[in-house]
């Protein structure tokens, strides 16, 4: 379900630029729609500047990169990323887009490698315990199958 989610987003971003690439922005009940996100979650992150919206007047605006942001933003809190290491990876990755990847502080560079080894360690154990999950599900349903032909 969560890969229908980010197909959908991708379709969403390419119908929010129109056809003379002139930028739509969406007001935050739209974006919190498009994206899933709760306008509360929404403000909450603009506040931390996790996700930056613009401002018209009193309204939060969002362009189409911060809804590929968002698409980032959800996908690395599913694979249980806090918000300060997600802050910082998207600040290290913008870094390197403005400044070029030669140019960014040392201590950015080790704080993003430390969050990334951490995370990666993370996600093999997990995926080490779901791969031992699934073998007992088989296991199981091997089982059960066995008892029908009984």
């Amino acid at each position: 379900m969560k890969n229908f989610f980010l197909f959908d987003l991708e379709l969403t971003l390419g119908r929010i630029i129109k056809s003379k690439k002139e930028v739509v922005f969406l007001k935050i009940g739209e974006f919190s729609k498009k994206t899933g996100l709760s306008v509360t979650s929404l403000r909450y992150y603009d506040r931390l500047g996790v996700l930056k919206a613009k401002r018209d007047g009193k309204d939060r605006i969002y362009s189409p990169e911060e809804l590929e942001k968002a698409t980032v933003i959800i996908f690395l809190q599913e694979m249980n990323f806090g918000l300060k290491e997600i802050k910082e990876l998207l600040d290290l990755d913008q870094k390197m887009e403005e400044h070029g990847e030669g140019n960014i502080p040392e201590e950015i560079v080790k704080r993003g490698e430390q969050i990334l080894e951490e995370k990666n360690e993370e996600l093999k154990g997990k995926l080490k315990g779901l791969q031992e999950a699934l073998a007992y599900v088989e296991y199981l349903r091997e089982k059960v199958k066995s008892l029908r032909r009984n």
